[in-house]
């Protein structure tokens, strides 16, 4: 608003509601403007306040999450590592021999009964 402007408006509330009413008026004005003002910045807090909280429990569960990933790529890493070892180690066992007397060993042999 320029200055021109400003002062078409006070001579209309001097117009409308006079000098006596005035200063009651501009009081009232700034008292609720005042409020205004004060309401708006305990807004702005609050939203800053949440805000804060918001970003600490997101940066939380990242990190969360980011620990889980790693923890799941260590497993599979584990289970590569595990299934190549088993894989590499695979051995064949020779056939056994027929279980027959003369394979049997001395204490094969013994008669327990009584």
């Amino acid at each position: 608003m320029s200055g021109s402007e400003i002062i078409v408006i006070i001579l209309v509330f001097l117009m409308l509601f006079g000098t006596k009413n005035l200063p009651a008026i501009a009081r009232t004005l700034g008292k609720g403007m005042n409020e205004l003002r004060k309401a708006t910045d305990d807004i702005k807090k609050e939203m800053n306040v949440n805000t804060e909280e918001v970003t600490k429990l997101r940066e939380k569960i990242k990190k969360e999450i980011e620990e889980s990933v790693n923890i799941q790529d260590d497993i599979k890493k584990g289970n590569a590592i595990v299934s190549e070892t088993f894989s590499l180690k695979k051995t064949s066992y020779p056939n056994k021999a027929e279980n027959t007397d003369s394979n049997k060993t001395d204490s094969q042999n013994i008669d327990y009964s009584i």
